[in-house]
C-alpha cells in the first residue's frame, strides 16, 4: 500500500479528522496516510501539507476504510459514465432495476439522464 507523509498545520491545537478517517492530530504532527487520502487532504493547504523530508511520521496504523470509499466512488463514476450512453428506455429500466424508481416516460432522454445521475449521486450504487 502506498502512503504519503502529511503534516497537520491547521489553526487548532488538536484536530479530529473524521472526513478522511485519519484520527486525531496535534498541530505540527506528521502521519503516514494512504495515498488516496493524502491526495484529498492536500486539497486543503490551510489544514494539511506535505511533511518535510526530515520529518518523522508517527507510526499509527490507519484503517483501510479509504479504499472502500475509493471503490464506492469508482462504482458511482462508472455508473454515471454508463448513463451518458443510454437511451430513454434503457434509463427508465436502469432506474427501476437499481433504485426501484419509475422515471417519467414523457421526459426527454437528456432529462432522464439527469434524473438517473441524481439517483446515483444521492443513493450510490447498490
Amino acid at each position: 500500500m502506498q502512503s504519503q507523509t502529511i503534516a497537520y498545520v491547521g489553526h487548532r491545537q488538536q484536530h479530529k479528522d473524521s472526513t478522511y478517517g485519519t484520527g486525531e492530530w496535534v498541530k505540527g504532527q506528521a502521519k503516514s496516510v494512504p495515498l488516496a487520502a493524502a491526495i484529498k487532504m492536500l486539497r486543503h493547504p490551510d489544514a494539511y501539507q506535505l511533511a518535510d523530508a526530515g520529518a518523522e511520521a508517527d507510526a499509527i496504523e490507519i484503517p483501510l476504510e479509504i479504499s472502500d470509499d475509493a471503490a464506492k466512488e469508482a462504482a458511482v463514476q462508472e455508473a454515471v459514465d454508463a448513463v451518458q450512453t443510454m437511451g430513454a428506455e434503457a434509463l427508465r429500466t436502469f432506474a427501476e432495476q437499481n433504485f426501484h424508481v419509475k422515471l417519467d416516460g414523457r421526459k426527454s432522454a437528456e432529462k432522464l439522464r439527469i434524473d438517473a445521475q441524481q439517483l446515483i449521486y444521492r443513493f450510490g450504487m447498490p
